[in-house]
């Protein structure tokens, strides 16, 4: 698996997004999935993960991986008060996602919300950004949420 960040040492991305949540942590982190994997992986397979910066040449698919921090309110862009997440990705990553040569990776996975509008906005999203929703990889730990999604693409003739 292939792995880019905008701040390799710290494995960061949306590095530019200063926005700070109500609890005073930024809005985007350092994935925890992805720190979980790197350490299995360490243990089984050292070589399974490869870390670039983001402005290398990757060849082959790769993962923008970044956690996302409280509700989707305060990270999605869906409320007001802050830009949409596509907007603090970097020109690289937007055209990469664009020609599916990259996929990002949202992790919320330390979190349970699940709201109604969710599905709603990351599809109406993906298509003002020109990004295919295959690009997208929502991590959470609402463990309802595959059935949730795949009713609601059902629903929206996504499916």
């Amino acid at each position: 698996m292939y792995f880019a960040f905008e701040d390799k040492f710290n494995l960061q991305n949306f590095i530019n997004c200063k926005d700070i949540n109500k609890s005073t942590i930024p809005r985007f982190s350092t994935s925890p999935l992805l720190t979980s994997s790197q350490i299995y992986f360490q243990q089984s397979d050292p070589n399974e993960m490869v870390y670039f910066n983001s402005t290398d040449n990757i060849d082959g698919d790769y993962i923008i991986s970044a956690s996302v921090n409280h509700s989707p309110d305060d990270w999605t862009g869906h409320d007001p008060r802050v830009e949409t997440f596509f907007s603090h990705l970097n020109e690289k990553y937007l055209k990469d996602l664009r020609d599916n040569k990259a996929y990002l990776m949202l992790d919320q996975s330390l979190e349970g919300y699940q709201t109604p509008w969710l599905w709603d906005y990351f599809h109406q999203q993906c298509a003002e950004w020109k990004v295919s929703p295959i690009r997208m990889i929502y991590v959470t730990g609402n463990m309802i949420a595959d059935d949730v999604y795949e009713k609601w693409a059902n629903d929206n003739n996504v499916i």
